[in-house]
């Protein structure tokens, strides 16, 4: 009995261990870690102690504004400005309240509630004015309204080609139903992102390897995960998305689904003749081919050459460092710290040889002070 109970928990534990170590092989495959390191960047700013409270605020809440001075290395600028006012988020509306931007003696002020339906706008420094604004009679009252071309007002829209495409926007929203094409069009973009990361996965090189690294000058033993792209690859990539919207019939579906409001978007870019919009996409996404074949063949035989460094943790897949570079040149880099984006108080990025750093100089809970150096200077303290 006992030599069987053994039994027992030995296939229990190698099962359960197989198990386990199945996932931390897959998860830690090069291409996986790549991708975690990836949409980890996306959740962690969201939790930043600066950025949750906006995003708490978005949703039912409230955020105060009050700015007046705007200093450079430290000293107050020449410019006149100040800005100040609440602004309410609601579930399906704003309403920004005593609100008051002064540039250089200009002055905006007033109240205006804004949701999809309905907008109500009280300005009393400029206009000194009350506008109420309904869906459904937008573009009517913007012909009637001081801005409307020809008008005898200040404000009037000297330009007749801008007025009518104003004019044109206001009529499609007015006529605008299409709420539930926003959640179609997000499932079709999860799934072309995912087939496009398979896509890269199958014709990229990923290689993992554990190497010092400088993070804002402290050197540390961390896992380096590298993309590489050669001209063949980026071809082959090309190719392969291209055949991929080519055969998929998600958007088609979706356009023939919302075509009547979608032809009013699209109408000034297509030919009078065209009755089917889902048809002109696929001809045109036919007659794209031969331009997708011409870009693959020059890009394969081109020397070009991407290559990513991710730089994480060994263990997991927090994003510490990212860098791009293209033909042996770094074009990008953004060194977050060996705390990750999540938890730094300094963010390292350089584009084209320019540097930008913004850091945190203090944070109690109750106060936050940071600051933005653009290139040596610091342009932005608050």
């Amino acid at each position: 009995m006992k030599i069987k109970l053994i039994i027992i928990i030995a296939a229990v534990v190698l099962v359960i261990g197989g198990v386990v170590t199945g996932i931390m092989i897959h998860n830690s495959a090069p291409e996986n870690v790549a991708l975690n390191a990836i949409i980890n960047v996306f959740e962690d700013i969201e939790k930043r102690d600066e950025v949750s409270p906006l995003i708490n605020a978005l949703n039912k809440g409230s955020i105060a504004v009050s700015m007046s001075d705007v200093k450079v290395d430290g000293d107050s600028s020449a410019i006149d400005f100040a800005v100040d006012g609440k602004i309410y988020f609601f579930k399906d509306a704003i309403m920004v309240d005593n609100f008051l931007l002064n540039l250089e003696g200009n002055k905006i002020g007033g109240t205006a509630y804004i949701s999809s339906e309905k907008i109500y706008v009280e300005e009393n420094e400029l206009l000194d004015k009350s506008i109420g604004i309904v869906k459904g009679d937008l573009a009517n009252d913007f012909k009637k309204s001081i801005f409307a071309y020809g008008k005898d007002s200040e404000f009037s829209i000297s330009d007749e080609d801008t007025y009518n495409m104003i004019v044109d926007l206001l009529e499609f929203y007015d006529n605008f139903e299409i709420k539930s094409g926003e959640k179609d069009a997000e499932k079709i973009a999860k799934k072309y992102s995912k087939e496009a990361w398979a896509i890269i996965c199958e014709h990229a090189e990923f290689t993992s390897e554990n190497e010092n690294v400088r993070l804002q000058g402290v050197k540390s033993e961390l896992r380096v995960v590298t993309i590489s792209l050669d001209g063949k690859a980026i071809s082959r990539i090309v190719s392969d998305l291209y055949d991929y919207i080519k055969e998929d019939k998600q958007i088609v579906d979706f356009i023939e689904k919302y075509e009547d409001d979608l032809f009013v978007i699209v109408e000034e870019y297509v030919d009078d003749d065209v009755d089917s919009l889902s048809e002109w996409y696929e001809n045109y996404i036919d007659e794209l081919g031969e331009t997708v074949e011409d870009l693959s063949k020059e890009i394969k035989n081109s020397d070009t050459e991407i290559v990513v460094e991710m730089v994480t943790p060994k263990l997991t897949s927090n994003l510490l460092k990212l860098t791009v570079n293209i033909d042996s040149e770094d074009v990008m880099s953004i060194d977050f710290g060996s705390d990750g984006l999540k938890k730094t108080d300094k963010i390292v990025a350089e584009v084209a040889g320019v540097e930008v750093v913004y850091a945190i100089t203090e944070n109690n809970g109750k106060r936050l002070e940071a600051y933005i150096e653009f290139d040596g200077d610091k342009l932005v303290g608050y």
